[in-house]
């Protein structure tokens, strides 16, 4: 028995390893000569130490073409596309994203790729080859400084906070039977009819997988492709430079693109996709994209705590929120200040210097409330936070995407008019505007703690407003957040917590009381003393609206100069009949007394 299972074992071993040998050949033996097809992708395994392995692109006869675009992508590793078979400077191009322009003069087009690897390895390479009619822009083809005549891609460099594209300008694309067109002094202005307009694409969760890396740059290839799946972001036009700085989205892969158009001739051509992660990824190790830290998951546990209390009891705690509020009012424009007066700071310090200040604004502000009783400036405290966090929100929708708030002057002005109008508006409504604003920033601590394991794009909402008011010298083209699975869930919860929140208060605190907006509160004296100059010898010097409650014990009515008085001035004085079965809330030892005599009132007015 235990022979016939070895002898299964050993068949069934042979058979794996011929099938694995046969699939290895079929890949790899190919890359001699890859054949493939244009504007249809590939998939294909590339040996490290294999040298560059020819790749011919087939062409239909008597087809209207002018040139092909030649594209290899991988993930985390760096292909070679070359013109010739061996390594020689201005002859290829490396990069993970990788892409060259070929003249197409006949039914084939051969190319060359290889991978740039210290280590025997397979890396699968993905290829495409896009053909453009005659007269279509040329992608890089005015390029005056790189190594390439052509040079299609678009080069990448981040840091925290921004991130660069610089590709090259194109050129007007020429018959095949002439020269290219120079790119001289003289011939460079032709160039500036053309447009560039770029676009950009998320990869679905995060991409870091090679279904979802690959599916986004097959959508951001060809310039159809890339009108109908991507986002736009912004054109440039004339002789600007083609340099773009867009907002850095740490751990998020985003593929950006450019289409070329020439106006004058309704022709276009695309660029060579890139994708940026915002950080250093790899195949073995996703951990550099995932923020993750002790004292962070420490501060957001504490912060989550604080949260709920202030979200269900925001109002109740009042003196704790209006902390809160004053601690984030002095923080917002302590950061402002500092990073626009000092010069080269680090980020990390300019959050620390700002914290510790806008502690210093939070006791102030409660020193107010407690000792100066300065409710309207505690007031206008609470709702500038409301409305910055309301007009937060509203710039992380795609309203905050358009083109307009590209310069920081319209953005500015933009903001601050949305801050200032809701500031006004909910000063009428004081303990509304207490409920509000507790409750959005408590469910939004909240969320932060969720955030920080489902690594979502809501910390946006805060990072993008002061990244914006922060940087005044260089104008970030900002990003719309991606919103995906994970941002929908927060979002949920965060509304859900939020519309709890408010009604809690609400049922809770319903009672407390609320000093009243000091222009609502001086109307009823403005009131009166427009009509003071009304009263004459006649007018009763105590007035009150309210019904003179009966505290005599005859039938007949009160003499004239009782009208109006209010019972307070006489009811040390008087004492009610038992008959009359009124109880004086005033002498609560009536049943005491043994002879009561009602009072007489003089027959003549003093």
């Amino acid at each position: 028995m235990s022979s016939n299972f070895g002898m299964l074992f050993f068949i069934f071993f042979v058979i794996q390893v011929i099938i694995n040998q046969y699939v290895y050949n079929q890949l790899v033996s190919e890359t001699n000569g890859i054949q493939i097809e244009l504007n249809i992708p590939r998939h294909v395994l590339l040996s490290s130490s294999l040298p560059y392995n020819e790749v011919n692109t087939h062409i239909q006869p008597k087809a209207n073409y002018s040139f092909m675009s030649f594209q290899a992508h991988t993930l985390c590793k760096k292909v070679i596309t070359s013109f010739l078979p061996y390594s020689k400077y201005g002859y290829e191009n490396n990069a993970s994203d990788s892409g060259i322009i070929q003249i197409v003069d006949n039914t084939s087009v051969t190319t060359y790729i290889g991978i740039d690897s210290n280590k025997i390895e397979l890396i699968e390479v993905w290829l495409i080859a896009i053909a453009y009619k005659v007269l279509s822009p040329i992608p890089g083809g005015c390029c005056l400084t790189c190594a390439l005549n052509i040079d299609p891609n678009i080069h990448i460099s981040y840091d925290s906070i921004q991130t660069l594209l610089v590709f090259e300008r194109a050129s007007k694309s020429y018959v095949n039977t002439l020269d290219p067109p120079k790119c001289d002094d003289s011939d460079f202005p032709d160039s500036y009819s053309l447009t560039y307009d770029v676009y950009y694409l998320y990869l679905e969760s995060k991409g870091y997988t090679k279904k979802g890396f690959y599916n986004a740059i097959s959508k951001m290839t060809s310039p159809l492709d890339i009108k109908k799946h991507g986002t736009w972001l912004t054109q440039i036009t004339g002789g600007h430079k083609l340099a773009l700085h867009v907002q850095t989205v740490f751990g998020y892969g985003i593929v950006f693109n450019v289409i070329v158009s020439d106006q004058s001739r309704g022709l276009f051509s695309a660029y060579i996709p890139t994708v940026t992660f915002g950080c250093k990824l790899t195949l073995s190790d996703f951990s550099a994209c995932i923020y993750k830290s002790t004292y962070g998951l420490v501060l957001l546990v504490i912060l989550a705590i604080f949260g709920v209390v202030l979200c269900f009891a925001g109002f109740k705690y009042f003196h704790l929120f209006l902390f809160t509020c004053g601690t984030l009012l002095f923080w917002i424009i302590s950061v402002i200040l500092i990073a626009n007066i000092v010069e080269k700071i680090d980020f990390k310090d300019l959050l620390v210097i700002s914290s510790l200040w806008s502690i210093l604004g939070g006791a102030l502000f409660l020193f107010l409330n407690i000792f100066r009783k300065c409710i309207f400036i505690s007031l206008l405290c609470v709702n500038i936070i409301l409305a910055l966090i309301v007009t937060s929100i509203l710039f992380y929708t795609p309203f905050g995407g358009m083109d307009l708030w590209v310069q920081t002057n319209n953005f500015c002005i933009a903001f601050a008019s949305i801050v200032t109008f809701i500031t006004l508006v909910m000063l009428f409504f004081p303990k509304t505007s207490c409920y509000l604003c507790s409750s959005i920033i408590g469910s939004y601590l909240v969320i932060l703690f969720a955030n920080y394991f489902l690594q979502s794009s809501l910390h946006f909402i805060v990072q993008n407003v002061m990244l914006r008011l922060i940087d005044y010298k260089i104008s970030i083209n900002f990003l719309n957040p991606p919103f995906q699975k994970n941002e929908l869930i927060l979002v949920v919860i965060w509304f859900c917590l939020f519309i709890i929140g408010f009604f809690v208060q609400c049922y809770t605190t319903k009672k407390l009381p609320f000093n009243r907006h000091p222009v609502v509160s001086s109307m009823p004296k403005k009131c009166k003393n427009k009509t003071g100059s009304l009263n004459n010898e006649r007018t009763p010097l105590c007035k009150n609206d309210q019904p003179v409650p009966r505290s005599y014990s005859t039938s007949s009515p009160p003499p004239d100069y009782f009208q109006g008085c209010s019972t307070a001035s006489f009811q040390t004085n008087t004492y009610l009949n038992p008959s009359d079965g009124v109880q004086s809330s005033v002498n609560p030892y009536w049943n005491q007394v043994s002879s009561f005599q009602p009072l007489q009132y003089p027959v003549n007015p003093p």
